[in-house]
């Protein structure tokens, strides 16, 4: 048994992320083959005082504490590489956690360091260098799995690291990142670690090809998926009266598009195809705000400031709690997810696991992970998109979509997931250092 600890970049944010939910479901998984888990966290404030005070602060990192100065971030950023101090935190069980995207998740214990992921993004724009991770007060983890690349190597342990995907890089319109900044840092993540981690074939190729990282390094272990429980044992009958009471909606009788509200998830497209159809079913739509999403959201704008009968057909929601979500996704007639670009592609596969029709891209990994069991369209042709939507309204088509997809969730389960993790972490662990 390993001691693996993971980065809690994500996991710290309020309202949650695609990562921070690889990141909760990455806990699991690791736990369930027999590891001991740890999270590391940069909170805000200092970490010091009794074991409750130092909890407390990673729970409200993002608002606690005083904020560094210009001065102490100069030189917070100029010592960064030479090593941040981690100090350990046992889980005391005495402080409440949040119930949103930031609840406490299932490891054993904690790491801190005061505004770890803030100063090493810092020092390595400013120096192009990787912060060190020094652990304190207790043994270091035997391996450090950063979810996503970060500027932060820890010298004592085995470093693997998660590659979602390089959208900046294939797809740089639909993101405001620094390209040259954004190829650094993955590029060095996967240097450095001791081994990387895909959560597809497609990005797999793309790590290989276009980071120049060896074949024999990348591993591709797809994302577990596990939704289900969050409506298990509640009756269809049930579910429908709570769609009806909470927001008016019909059983199977709207259409449903869910994540960050941004480019790459091709919004602009589906809501103009979604008008072409002619379709009296409403399309609830459920998405924080991204970046870069005033195209995306142009004529969704539109149709809900005017006197266009569409107005009324039209749902949208902000961010909602999984719960909630997992309601709306059950109940739904089809999840359109028509992305310009996936890692893995999330809502495809948490739909089919609740038993709803999808409709999604024709290539790439939103393909590789659907097979052949949702409705696949060209994501840039509107027409494609709108004949989707048409076939979606036979009802036959929808309930073979369903039970196709329902089959194909099966192969995301977190116990087959967990055996191809279980071969990864043994083969690092024996080939590039013995724990």
């Amino acid at each position: 048994m390993a001691t693996v600890c993971i980065d809690g970049f994500n996991l710290a944010l309020q309202q949650g992320s695609g990562i921070a939910t690889y990141g909760r479901n990455l806990l699991t998984d690791l736990h369930a083959i027999g590891h001991q888990t740890q999270v590391l966290y940069g909170p805000k404030g200092r970490v010091s005082g009794p074991d409750i005070v130092k909890e407390a602060v990673l729970v409200d990192g993002s608002k606690a504490g005083r904020a560094l100065n210009p001065v102490e971030r100069y030189v917070e950023a100029l010592t960064a590489p030479a090593g941040k101090i981690a100090h350990y935190i046992p889980r005391s069980g005495n402080v409440l956690w949040p119930e949103d995207g930031a609840a406490q998740p299932p490891n054993s214990s904690f790491w801190a360091s005061r505004e770890l992921f803030r100063t090493s993004h810092r020092a390595f724009q400013k120096y192009g260098r990787f912060s060190k991770v020094k652990f304190r007060g207790a043994p270091a983890p035997d391996v450090c799995h950063w979810t996503t690349p970060l500027p932060l190597y820890a010298p004592g342990s085995l470093n693997i690291c998660t590659i979602h995907d390089l959208i900046p890089l294939r797809l740089p319109h639909s993101t405001s990142d620094d390209k040259r900044t954004f190829f650094d840092l993955f590029h060095m993540s996967a240097t450095k670690a001791d081994h990387v981690v895909t959560v597809s074939e497609t990005t797999r190729l793309d790590v290989i090809s276009h980071l120049g990282i060896p074949p024999s390094k990348v591993t591709n272990v797809y994302q577990s998926v596990d939704v289900a429980s969050s409506v298990s044992g509640l009756d269809s009958s049930i579910l429908a009266i709570v769609l009806r009471d909470t927001f008016g909606l019909e059983w199977k009788q709207y259409y449903l598009h869910y994540g960050n509200i941004e480019p790459k998830k091709n919004l602009g497209r589906i809501v103009e195809a979604y008008s072409q159809s002619l379709t009296q079913k409403k399309l609830v739509i459920v998405g924080g705000k991204g970046w870069l999403q005033d195209n995306e959201v142009s004529l969704l704008n539109e149709i809900r400031s005017t006197e266009n009968p569409l107005s009324n057909r039209i749902v949208y929601l902000d961010y909602l709690p999984h719960a909630t979500l997992a309601t709306l996704i059950t109940g739904a007639r089809a999840t359109l997810f028509p992305s310009l670009y996936e890692g893995f592609g999330l809502p495809i596969i948490e739909s089919m696991a609740l038993g709803t029709a999808v409709l999604t891209t024709n290539f790439g990994a939103p393909r590789e992970i659907a097979g052949q069991s949702a409705l696949l369209v060209d994501p840039f042709s509107v027409r494609s998109i709108k004949e989707g939507i048409l076939a979606l309204e036979n009802d036959e088509t929808v309930l073979s979509m369903a039970s196709r997809g329902t089959e194909r969730a099966a192969r995301f389960e977190p116990v087959r997931i967990q055996s191809s993790l279980k071969e990864v972490y043994e083969h690092v662990i024996q080939t590039c250092r013995r724990i």
